[in-house]
């Protein structure tokens, strides 16, 4: 089934990806048919765009980077880590909106705006590269798909997952489980325990959600659901959002979080499939149904998402 590895200079491989199911089993599939050798050490690292200045790459580390968009704040820090990793980069398998505006001309990169999800995209590269995924394989990129899209449902195993990162998103160890689980084709153990550990807890967060979203209100135009929280840790966030696009065709949820709550942010969601929330608010990269911005815009979004 496999093709002949091509060999290359480094023993150790990074994975650099997003701490959600489809970064995940992105990073799961690319570390197994991304054509390199057979790494003696692999680790991960958990980010999202805007953190990927705080990623720490060793001289001996060869790095594939899987479902990490253009930094929509600042392309610059995207420009400048791809820059740091020069020749030591693999792959970078993404399917966020946005790399147009860097110009990259480089094969390394395998961007599909069109496809579902990342895991779609690493796939696709298989496939290309004449490799007949198992079973295993496909059902790992439909799970990435449907937690992505959020079109159709989730096995039990994929809902572990989700549930245990989701009941703590700063908790990279649960992520790191979720990586061996999956990468061990879900037999080992001790991992899943982590997960069902984690995923115990999730129950908490649900809760604390479905108060949360008693909260929302519906503006006069009947076009926006808004909601304000005060801390991201305990809630989760997609099924709030969920929750406001039952309401209104643009769920909006925002708040001030940080030191003396000094920073903050809005995040939008749409069920309208004529709104693209990239071109509207004029952002770089991101997904077209759902975006995040600073808090300072509220007034400008509010008011542009009733006048649609």
């Amino acid at each position: 089934m496999a093709k002949k590895r091509k060999q290359v200079k480094n023993d150790s491989l990074l994975l650099v990806a997003h701490g959600d199911l489809d970064g995940i089993v992105s990073a799961v599939l690319a570390s197994s048919w991304s054509r390199v050798k057979d790494y003696r050490f692999i680790r991960v690292a958990f980010v999202q765009p805007f953190t990927l200045d705080e990623v720490k790459v060793a001289d001996d580390e060869d790095i594939i980077v899987c479902d990490i968009a253009v930094n929509n704040r600042d392309p610059r820090m995207t420009e400048s880590f791809i820059s740091r990793l020069g020749d030591q980069l693999l792959w970078w398998y993404d399917h966020h909106r946005g790399w147009e505006r860097l110009e990259i001309d480089d094969k390394r990169f395998v961007i599909d705006s069109t496809a579902p999800s990342c895991a779609e995209v690493v796939l696709g590269t298989a496939q290309s590269e004449g490799l007949e995924p198992e079973g295993y394989a496909l059902d790992l990129v439909a799970a990435a798909t449907v937690a992505d899209s959020r079109q159709g449902e989730l096995h039990e195993w994929a809902l572990l997952v989700e549930k245990a990162i989701k009941a703590d998103l700063s908790d990279n160890e649960v992520r790191k489980a979720a990586y061996e689980w999956l990468s061990g084709h879900r037999v080992d153990q001790n991992h899943r325990s982590v997960l069902s550990e984690a995923s115990n807890k999730y129950e908490v967060v649900l809760k604390n959600t479905e108060e949360l979203a008693k909260s929302y209100q519906v503006s006069e135009t009947g076009k926006t659901a808004l909601v304000k929280i005060a801390d991201i840790s305990n809630i989760d966030m997609t099924q709030l959002l969920l929750a406001g696009q039952r309401l209104a065709p643009f769920a909006v949820v925002f708040g001030w979080f940080g030191p003396n709550g000094r920073s903050g942010s809005i995040t939008i969601a749409t069920s309208r499939k004529d709104v693209n929330l990239v071109k509207l608010f004029g952002l770089p990269s991101g997904a077209p149904f759902r975006v995040s911005l600073s808090t300072e815009r509220l007034d400008e979004v509010l008011k542009k998402l009733n006048e649609i």
